[in-house]
């Protein structure tokens, strides 16, 4: 079975079996269990959740193993565990891992290991308001934005987000208001969106240089 993300070259689509976007490929992935071979032409990350969702005799190609996604990589394994140890040490209550589906395996394992969820795109409003109920903080990555615009429509204030600075090992802040918008001077971020008011974050809040 071939699948093709529908950003591939007009070259490739004609030989897919299916052509969709990376969360429907994974459900035609999921949905077939006779294909011993499956080939997707897609980027990395789309490639291992099809893995994840086939059975154990099946294998999942992909044509290029160089064929990586921005996105994805914005958050590694090793950034995530650095947020976490900070996060844990400052809070006594539980905060919730929250991944776009655009991550590598090894961050969605973590997300799964520590109680969290994958989001999708469509879903990450009713699924963070469903957290929100029961939990006071959420950790989002990779894609800052689409934690922080959810977040926002959920009624959290811009003041209540902050951003993960993978380089210098803390979040970032500017007085009482985070600057979101200037976060991307280091690879990647995550968001620690903060349900109730700032208190314990404050120390971890940093002063932008302009």
């Amino acid at each position: 079975m071939i699948l093709a993300h529908h950003y591939q070259k007009n070259e490739i689509i004609p030989f897919a079996d299916y052509v969709g976007d990376s969360l429907q490929l994974a459900k035609e992935a999921a949905a077939n269990q006779s294909a011993k071979h499956i080939i997707f032409c897609g980027v990395h990350f789309m490639a291992e959740t099809a893995d994840m969702l086939t059975t154990a005799d099946q294998k999942v190609y992909l044509p290029d193993a160089l064929a990586g996604c921005s996105m994805a990589d914005m958050a590694n394994l090793e950034q995530l565990e650095q947020a976490w140890q900070v996060l844990e040490t400052t809070y006594t209550e539980p905060v919730i891992p929250v991944t776009y589906i655009n991550s590598t395996a090894a961050v969605k394992a973590f997300v799964g290991n520590h109680d969290g969820v994958i989001v999708t795109s469509s879903n990450a409003e009713t699924i963070l308001k469903r957290v929100f109920d029961k939990h006071q903080r959420v950790l989002f990555l990779p894609d800052q934005h689409l934690g922080r615009n959810t977040a926002y429509q959920l009624g959290i204030p811009l003041e209540q987000m902050a951003v993960w600075h993978p380089k210098q090992n803390r979040l970032e802040a500017e007085g009482v208001t985070f600057k979101i918008s200037k976060l991307f001077s280091g690879k990647g971020a995550v968001v620690c969106i903060n349900n109730i008011p700032l208190n314990k974050l404050q120390p971890y809040a940093v002063k932008f240089q302009t």
